[in-house]
């Protein structure tokens, strides 16, 4: 095919065309910065959303069944506030779903039903029809369509969550705390165990976390129902007794280092080698207290201290200062003068019974004045500064961490264990600190106020929206015992209980929403129950609008820049037609036909235009792939962090969009096609004869 190896002749760069070189790559170079832009814009906005949307759907469920009016006025939902097998009141979906009584009511028993209530519905074959157990069958039956399909129902009260932060004064004396509290209206939901997506949004827990559970451990524990101003009074609040927490905590966490405390922590004899001599310090007191052992042999000497050689001669201690030589043969402490990193990892014990930190023995190594020290001490008056701790599980461990753990893909808490959003993680709150829900219940003509005791066990994402970030997550228990405690009207009833239903695949949510629609209208559940789809939630409609609206717009904005860029094609195009007007005259003469000389720069622009692409595409490759990197800078140069961790998350998407590669491996050739068009119709209309005459 000639009109090929002609176009690609004219594209080769010669010196004697120098201009027309310089003018293809600059418009090459143009695309390819056009492009790379494009591609890099859409692919973090998409990749933005679906983090968005993951996140929206994780927490709240991509479909949700909420009771309508006319099941909370259905004899069904009534019939509890008379029975005296309810106790006489409503049931919640759990509630309902537990029973074996789709109607308790007994008419020898029970009052009279009144004659406004709407009579009971009944299935095909006449019996009670069971509301809540329908739902739950015909979620089943989809299950069997959709084998990924997961539910749970759902409650949400309101309470005064108080909770209390004590921490360490210093370097971590136990005897030196202090506290301060958080107080915050929230509401309080049920988490769904069976959750899929639960595991993916909760946060491990750090090393601070572990701290403060040891530090939880070592304080003990008393009532929490009373506010205490005064530290002495208090402890944190945690269901389990020293010995379990301790046990729970060193069964599920992997000691590899720790921060030695100066001056608290009391280094073991065995430590020092024999006959090795160490730098020391002791009072000048003539009754010596304890010595204190540099990490370097030439620290100065501490204030109203004396330097001297330590050493160890079995069981007995010598220290020769300048002038004499001691000996000891009663324990004397010995302690360090600065923080020291060691080797950890828990000694060969018995875990099950751990009455305090005195208990738990470690293995240490760390280097001391050029000596490598090694032994086992105690885990008491040190912090844990490198481990690793279990929270995911193949098998229920046999001793439950005091955290927030996965088995499974199954989301499990300790007991009276709450999961806050991530963003109490700000106000410095940790795993283990204690406190209570606070909530009025009302008792005839007075109202009375009652507490429930928790403690922090995790912490989760809740994403971007406002009221995710509100949500305290704590066992079904805990969530029924406030609802049923308070009868709130302030939240919308039809949002207080529900079933939420998860899939694998969000893209599936609209066909099953349709497909549970149907099924309701068959079991004739429709009446009684609102199936929702995450794209009909107040809070998320407004925004997934606006980011189908921003893509559309920003696939504009790309088309109107990409025109832009490709004008750059036909001016070197028009400049290589009239630099080839000798050359087409001639291949015109030769029986080159007008559609042949269109094909030629048609081919041109084509080609300028994919080359563009692949220049484009693997800028845009390396910049996603290298996109810290990339954001670190931009930080440095502005001072603060560039992109917001709230909007953006921790690090931007490094996935390339394919709506956004497809969109440009389409339109940018097709763009430069046409734009070597105009150039092609006026190579056409060129006349052989006066070309060559005019040369």
């Amino acid at each position: 095919m000639f009109e090929f190896s002609i176009a690609k002749s004219y594209l080769w760069p010669k010196k004697r065309h120098l201009t027309v070189s310089l003018i293809g790559f600059l418009s090459i170079f143009v695309i390819s910065i056009v492009i790379w832009l494009l591609l890099l814009f859409l692919s973090i906005t998409e990749g933005i959303e679906k983090t968005w949307l993951s996140k929206l759907t994780s927490l709240h469920a991509p479909i949700r069944i909420t009771p309508k009016e006319e099941y909370y006025r259905s004899y069904y939902y009534q019939i509890d506030t008379i029975s005296a097998l309810s106790h006489y009141t409503p049931k919640t979906i759990g509630e309902k779903r537990a029973t074996s009584l789709a109607d308790p009511y007994q008419p020898e028993v029970d009052e009279e039903i009144p004659i406004y209530w709407p009579p009971p519905v009944y299935d095909k074959e006449g019996h009670s029809l069971d509301l809540v157990r329908s739902v739950f069958s015909t979620l089943e039956k989809e299950k069997q369509e959709f084998p990924s399909l997961s539910f749970s129902d759902y409650e949400v009260t309101g309470a005064l969550a108080r909770l209390r932060l004590v921490r360490h004064k210093g370097s971590g004396n136990f005897k030196e705390c202090e506290q301060s509290f958080i107080t915050q209206a929230s509401y309080v939901a049920s988490f769904a165990e069976n959750n899929p997506h639960m595991p993916n949004l909760l946060q491990k827990p750090l090393l601070k976390d572990i701290n403060n559970l040891l530090t939880a451990a070592e304080l003990g524990e008393e009532d929490t129902k009373e506010d205490t101003k005064d530290y002495p009074h208090f402890s944190v609040s945690l269901p389990q007794k020293k010995t379990s927490l301790l046990s729970a905590i060193f069964h599920n966490f992997t000691v590899e280092e720790v921060s030695l405390l100066p001056l608290q922590w009391e280094m073991p004899l065995h430590f020092l080698p024999e006959d090795t001599s160490f730098v020391a310090f002791a009072p000048k007191d003539r009754l010596v207290s304890h010595f204190i052992l540099p990490s370097k042999t030439e620290a100065k000497t501490p204030y109203s201290c004396q330097k001297g050689l330590l050493k160890r001669v079995g069981n007995e201690i010598t220290f020769t200062t300048a002038s004499t030589t001691y000996t000891f043969t009663d324990r004397i402490p010995i302690y360090l003068a600065e923080e020291i990193l060691a080797k950890a990892s828990l000694a060969k014990q018995n875990l099950d019974h751990l009455a305090s930190l005195s208990e738990v023995q470690l293995n240490l190594s760390f280097s001391l004045q050029h000596e490598d020290l090694q032994g086992s001490s105690r885990a008491k008056n040190l912090s844990i500064h490198k481990g690793e701790a279990k929270y995911q599980f193949t098998k229920k461990p046999a001793i439950a961490p005091p955290w927030a753990y996965i088995v499974g893909s199954e989301l499990l808490l300790p007991e009276n264990g709450i999961i806050l959003p991530k963003n109490f993680r700000d106000n410095q709150l940790l795993f283990g600190d204690g406190g209570y829900l606070s909530f009025n219940s009302p008792g005839g003509s007075f109202v009375q106020e009652e507490r429930v005791p928790i403690h922090v066990a995790g912490f989760y994402d809740p994403g971007i929206m406002a009221m995710g970030a509100r949500f305290l997550l704590a066992p079904k228990e805990i969530v029924s015992l406030i609802h049923a405690s308070t009868k709130q009207t302030a939240l919308d009833p039809l949002l207080q209980n529900g079933i939420q239903v998860w899939c694998k695949d969000v893209k599936k949510t609209r066909e099953i929403a349709e497909k549970l629609k149907e099924a309701f209208d068959r079991e004739n559940l429709s009446t009684y129950w609102q199936i929702t789809p995450f794209y009909e939630y107040d809070f998320a409609r407004d925004l997934l609008g606006q980011f189908q609206n921003d893509k559309v717009l920003f696939m504009l904005i790309g088309i109107i820049i990409l025109m832009v860029a490709c004008c750059n094609i036909i001016s070197l195009l028009l400049l290589l037609v009239n630099d080839k007007k000798q050359e087409i005259g001639i291949i015109i003469s030769l029986g080159a036909s007008k559609r042949s000389i269109a094909m030629i720069f048609g081919l041109c622009g084509g080609f300028m235009g994919w080359l563009s692409c692949l220049i484009g595409i693997s800028f845009a490759l390396l910049t996603l792939k290298n996109i810290d990197t990339l954001v670190g800078f931009l930080s440095m140069i502005n001072g603060r962090a560039a992109f917001n961790t709230l909007f953006y998350g921790d690090s931007l998407p490094r996935d390339l969009s394919m709506t956004a590669l497809f969109f440009v491996l389409i339109v940018t050739p097709i763009l430069s096609v046409l734009a070597g068009l105009v150039p092609a119709i006026k190579a056409c209309r060129l006349k052989p004869s006066a070309i060559l005459r005019s040369e």
